[in-house]
């Protein structure tokens, strides 16, 4: 059930929201010896948030890498349920190896919280990235930019379609849901890819 997992922080913030990130993996229904944490310490912004993914992924003890952001939080079962999704698909396709498992995600702030189809930074093959690498030069949309070349290079991205316990801040200076434009986009072509896999004989 269990595959280790190293879980990918850049610490921007310093703050309780980086905090209540942390907690969220320590509350995590996960065995402890199976995760490791990685944290780049980034207050300073001297490094951009692809090198400093890059980083983390060159650093990684653990085949597979989850990327959380410093002010978001994830669900209780989250990561076991990456990791189920990944065992699942590999006992169906055996001969097939994704290179991303993702979900959807909760839009939240203080007052209110929104399900949106749209993809979180997801959990990557740790030498998937030190070989195809995230775009360094971005100032955002870095992850997303990443989906788009994999899936340019028909590389396999699994999308869990229950799970919505990645909760990503929404901040009062951010234009409401047109920063998930892109990410909502992305994962309308990843589903329509799911769905060819699934008709002509390859499951997800």
């Amino acid at each position: 059930m269990f595959i280790p997992i190293t879980v990918g922080i850049v610490n921007s913030r310093n703050n309780d929201d980086f905090k209540f990130a942390l907690e969220s993996i320590e509350r995590s229904f996960y065995h402890p010896d199976m995760v490791e944490l990685y944290v780049v310490d980034n207050i300073d912004k001297k490094l951009s948030i692809g090198a400093a993914f890059n980083q983390i992924a060159d650093n990684a003890k653990n085949e597979w890498v989850f990327y959380l952001g410093d002010d978001d939080f994830i669900s209780n079962d989250y990561l076991l349920s990456l990791a189920i999704g990944y065992k699942t698909f590999k006992e169906k396709n055996p001969d097939v190896d994704p290179v991303v498992i993702s979900t959807k995600l909760m839009l939240f702030n203080e007052k209110e919280r929104l399900a949106i189809d749209a993809v979180p930074q997801g959990m990557w093959s740790r030498d998937y990235v030190r070989k195809h690498r995230f775009d360094e030069t971005l100032k955002k949309w870095v992850d997303s930019e990443f989906y788009e070349r994999v899936m340019k290079m028909g590389d396999r991205v699994i999308v869990l379609n229950h799970q919505y316990g990645y909760y990503y801040r929404q901040h009062d200076n951010n234009v409401s849901g047109n920063k998930f434009e892109r990410k909502s986009r992305i994962l309308k072509e990843i589903m329509a890819k799911q769905q060819h896999n699934e008709k002509f004989g390859v499951e997800s």
